[in-house]
């Protein structure tokens, strides 16, 4: 068991491969530029695309009820058609829109999350639009021809066609997490980018496309990823400490996350 569980952790632990030039053959900003451009500075340590992306980006919490996301830049060809929300994760197909194509840089969105007798009503900018069946969900970016690519990329209708990730499903999303008192220029605003806050980078082409991840760059504030469920153990506790043994293992080979 513990053999399993330290492969597992070997496999999972490679981060999404992003192109360094940027897109468009390298006539556009790479990820690392925009964040770099943007981020403050003083006291602030190196922050790296590759080696800082959230591993464990699939399925997302509020920190608090209430949540602001802010579009800090988007470059795409499919600018005027990208359209970016959440989604429920016990039904994919429950969404709710939070940018349409019309957003720019500086847009900013209210999300809030209530729980009700019906389940957690989902309202944007004080308007309900959806009810979800839990107080997790996913984010996910529909593109103009129509394709949407989901935070969980085993919902996602591609893979991969070339390494280093070749045949996996295509993760359409790298996102970072930041430090106490770090923050982020969008436009004329100084936003807090802390350990409860998220970027989120798109690549908004099938099959992985030039793997720029610079397509819609956003800041969400007060979210984090969804906690591990608990685990229950029915035979006294071994499992527990097998389970541990083989998570330090995990842990010693993840890259890091701050440098």
């Amino acid at each position: 068991m513990l053999g399993v569980l330290m492969w597992a952790g070997v496999e999972s632990a490679w981060a999404t491969f992003i192109n360094p030039l940027g897109g468009g053959n390298g006539r556009e900003l790479s990820l690392q530029t925009i964040l770099d451009q943007r981020r403050s500075t003083a006291g602030q340590v190196p922050f790296d695309v590759d080696d800082d992306q959230r591993l464990d980006d699939t399925l997302w919490e509020f920190s608090s009820g209430r949540s602001w996301a802010t579009v800090v830049i988007e470059i795409a060809s499919y600018a005027d058609g990208n359209r970016f929300g959440l989604y429920d994760p016990l039904d994919p197909n429950r969404r709710v829109e939070v940018f349409n194509g019309a957003a720019i840089g500086g847009s900013r969105t209210e999300i809030e999350l209530l729980k009700t007798a019906g389940g957690y009503e989902v309202r944007i900018n004080g308007q309900a639009r959806q009810t979800f069946g839990s107080d997790d969900f996913g984010f996910y970016l529909t593109s103009k021809v129509n394709r949407t690519f989901f935070s969980d990329p085993a919902l996602n209708p591609d893979v991969f066609p070339r390494p280093p990730n070749k045949n996996e499903p295509v993760d359409h999303l790298v996102s970072y997490t930041g430090r106490a008192g770090q923050t982020l220029q969008v436009g004329n605003q100084s936003l807090s980018w802390g350990a409860q806050d998220a970027v989120l980078a798109w690549e908004d082409l099938f099959n992985g496309g030039d793997r720029d991840y610079n397509d819609l760059v956003l800041l969400v504030q007060n979210v984090h990823p969804r906690d591990p469920d608990p685990v229950t153990v029915p035979d006294g506790g071994s499992s527990v400490v097998l389970l541990a043994i083989g998570l330090a293992a995990v842990l010693g080979v993840r890259r890091g996350r701050w440098k």
